[in-house]
């Protein structure tokens, strides 16, 4: 008699997870009009947004990167700009900034 035990079978469901936003955001040069940022990779990103706004408020604009570096311009000079930095996963969903 020979065994017939059938083997298991598994389906598997991936799912990824939004990604964290980066660390170690930091300014490393300002100028009148342009301010260099850059920022720890975050693994499985494959781009980031950069968001930015003036005086600490809403951000009106965001700026996509692919690396973790970046060049904001045509800011203007004596304005204070916050900036937040999201991740991007590669099914393109957004994380957190």
């Amino acid at each position: 008699m020979g065994n017939s035990a059938l083997s298991p079978q598994f389906a598997w469901n991936t799912q990824l997870l939004p990604l964290p936003g980066p660390s170690g955001i930091a300014v490393k040069q300002i100028r009148e009009t342009t301010a260099e940022l850059e920022w720890a990779p975050v693994p499985g990103a494959v781009r980031y947004n950069v968001y930015v706004g003036k005086d600490l408020g809403t951000p009106e604009f965001y700026t996509p990167a692919t690396t973790t570096s970046i060049t904001l311009k045509d800011l203007q000079g004596g304005t204070q700009y916050s900036v937040a930095i999201s991740s991007i996963n590669q099914n393109q969903e957004e994380g957190t900034k």
